[in-house]
C-alpha cells in the first residue's frame, strides 16, 4: 500500500499543480448565532480568499483549490450552518438571508479586512446574499460558481434526488458509503473517491456512518415552488444582484444542468461589474470535477483585479 496521501492521489489524478501537500487547520468561531468551524490553510497575511461550500458537501470540497492557491492567499473554507463541523439551525432554516447572516459573523471575528468571497451553489446563493449588504465595506471581489437567483428545476431535481436517497441512509462502513457514491459516477478511481469520503461522514453510537449535514434543508428544499425557475428566498437575491459594486466572476460548469448559459449571461451582465466563464469538463460541483480549471479561472480574475 502507497503511503502516498490521499489528496495527492486525487491532484494527480485531476492535474491540480500542488508544490506542497498540507493538512489545513481546524478552526472554530462563533457566527451570527451559530458556532462555525472553518479550515484555514495556513498562509495567514497573504491577501484572504474565502470559500464558501454547496449544500450537502462542507468545506474540504474545495481542498484541492485551496492547495492550488494558498501559496499566494490566504484560503479559509467555512463549513456552512448544518454542514460538516458547523452548529445546526434549531428550525433548520438555511435561506440564503440566515446563513448569510451567520457567516457575516464570522468574517467580522476572525478579523478578515477586505477579501474575496467565492461560494458554489448554496454557498454560492449565501455570497450572494452577503455581498448585497457587504459589497462596500468588506469585497475586494465576488465569485460566484454555477447558481444565481433563478436556476433550473429540472438540473435541480437530478442533484436533490441523489441526494435525498443518501437521507437517513446507515452505512455499514466508510468503504460501503464510497461503493454507493461511485455508482454515479463509477469512472472515477476509487483512491479519488476515498480521499473525500471520510470528510463526508459522521459515525453514531451505533458505529453506522450518515452523511455530516442537516438534512432538514433538502426536506424543506423538496416543497414545490410555484413558479419556475425559482425557488423560495431567491427572488430577492436579484435585489442584492443589483448592488454589488466590487468586481464579480460567475463560473458555470459547461455541463451544469442547474444554471445554463443564458442565466449565467443575464447574472453577470446584470452585475455592474460583472463577466462570466465556463469552465470546462464540469457539472454543477465545479470544484470537485475540475478543480484545476476552475484554480485557474479563479487566479486570472484575482490577477485581473490586482489582487
Amino acid at each position: 500500500m502507497s503511503d502516498e496521501p490521499a489528496i495527492a492521489v486525487a491532484a494527480r489524478y485531476f492535474g491540480v499543480p500542488v508544490t506542497e501537500f498540507v493538512e489545513p487547520l481546524d478552526r472554530f468561531e462563533q457566527g451570527d448565532e451559530l458556532r462555525l468551524h472553518y479550515l484555514d490553510w495556513g498562509t495567514e497575511g497573504l491577501p484572504p480568499l474565502v470559500f464558501l461550500h454547496g449544500g450537502g458537501q462542507n468545506a474540504h470540497s474545495w481542498d484541492l483549490v485551496a492547495l492550488a492557491l494558498r501559496l499566494d492567499y490566504h484560503v479559509l473554507s467555512v463549513d456552512l450552518p448544518g454542514h460538516g463541523d458547523s452548529a445546526w439551525s434549531e428550525d433548520g432554516m438555511y435561506t440564503p438571508q440566515n446563513t448569510a447572516r451567520e457567516v457575516a459573523g464570522l468574517f467580522q471575528r476572525v478579523g478578515l479586512g477586505r477579501f474575496v468571497l467565492a461560494g458554489m451553489s448554496m454557498g454560492g446563493s449565501t455570497s450572494i446574499a452577503y455581498a448585497g449588504d457587504h459589497h462596500y465595506t468588506t469585497l475586494a471581489g465576488l465569485i460566484i460558481v454555477d447558481v444565481g437567483p433563478e436556476i433550473r428545476p429540472e438540473g435541480v431535481n437530478q442533484i436533490r434526488t441523489i441526494i435525498q436517497s443518501q437521507m437517513d441512509v446507515e452505512y455499514d462502513s466508510i468503504d460501503q458509503a464510497i461503493d454507493v457514491t461511485r455508482a454515479h459516477n463509477p469512472q472515477r478511481p476509487r483512491e479519488v473517491s476515498a480521499s473525500r469520503m471520510p470528510h463526508n461522514l459522521r459515525q453514531l453510537p451505533s458505529g453506522k456512518w450518515v452523511w455530516k449535514y442537516d438534512n432538514r434543508f433538502r426536506r424543506r428544499d423538496a416543497q414545490p415552488s410555484p413558479e419556475r425557475n425559482r425557488v423560495p428566498n431567491r427572488l430577492e437575491l436579484w435585489d442584492d444582484v443589483r448592488k454589488i459594486s466590487c468586481p464579480a466572476l460567475v463560473l458555470r460548469g459547461e455541463r451544469s444542468k442547474v444554471l445554463l448559459a443564458e442565466d449565467a449571461q443575464k447574472l453577470a451582465g446584470s452585475l455592474p461589474r460583472g463577466e462570466w466563464v465556463e469552465v470546462p469538463g464540469a457539472g454543477h460541483s465545479v470544484q470537485t470535477d475540475n478543480p484545476a480549471a476552475l484554480a485557474a479561472e479563479i487566479r486570472r480574475f484575482l490577477r485581473k483585479i490586482g489582487y
